[in-house]
């Protein structure tokens, strides 16, 4: 069983790389100077890194990532613990292998503003101006988009709440990372983690949420969501 690394597990564009950075610095108390993109990308920045888990085109069942994890934790001391995002996709499998795990998930009617995040933040997709009827048309069309539901029915415990898995899960929603009250995330985070409230950086946190906001209202202005 690993102790010493909690994963952070999610759908492509639930903020998992924003959670891993944002626990990171709370954990080691320090400032970090955090520069998002205008879409709210924070993909370069600290946090505790590792070779990225194989991803669901590789590892469709989920079933090469323990080993991927339990290599990884050979390589971390055991007074320390990390937080490592990746996309697992069998949680229950993976809580056979570590004592603990965080999830995002979101509500089923959200699907397509996850899918939309993970297109518009990722800069290697270009859809930088869904007002040109040629982008929209590409974001239309692009295979992310026709994959979705297909995902949302594969990986139907990745993408919902798991309350059967607590107290070793901690379930973050969707709403917690961008809606609800910024206190609660944080309040969450401490309980599970034991890390002090007060070592979340709750200005980098709005920060990240006004960028995402905007990007959301992109996929709303432009009738995807």
């Amino acid at each position: 069983m690993i102790y010493n690394v909690i994963p952070i597990n999610y759908f492509g564009g639930a903020g998992g790389q924003f959670l891993s950075s944002f626990l990171y610095a709370a954990r080691e108390n320090k400032s970090v100077n955090w520069i998002f993109s205008d879409s709210g990308n924070l993909h370069s920045y600290d946090k505790d890194w590792c070779t990225p888990p194989p991803d669901f085109n590789t590892d469709f069942t989920g079933m090469m990532n323990p080993n991927h994890l339990v290599e990884y934790a050979n390589t971390i001391p055991e007074d320390i613990i990390v937080y490592l995002h990746g996309h697992y996709a069998d949680p229950d499998l993976l809580m056979t292998h570590v004592n603990k795990q965080i999830k995002i998930y979101f509500e089923p009617e959200q699907l397509y503003e996850i899918v939309g995040m993970f297109l518009l933040k990722n800069p290697k997709h270009a859809f930088d101006n869904l007002t040109d009827p040629e982008q929209l048309a590409r974001y239309k069309n692009h295979n992310m988009i026709k994959w979705a539901p297909i995902a949302a029915k594969k990986f139907v415990r990745l993408c919902n709440n798991c309350p059967d898995l607590e107290p070793r899960m901690l379930n973050i929603s969707w709403n917690d990372m961008l809606y609800n009250d910024p206190e609660i995330l944080i309040s969450k985070l401490h309980q599970y983690t034991q890390i002090p409230k007060e070592n979340f950086n709750r200005d980098k946190f709005n920060e990240w949420r006004m960028l995402n906001y905007k990007t959301v209202n992109r996929l709303k202005q432009a009738g995807l969501i």
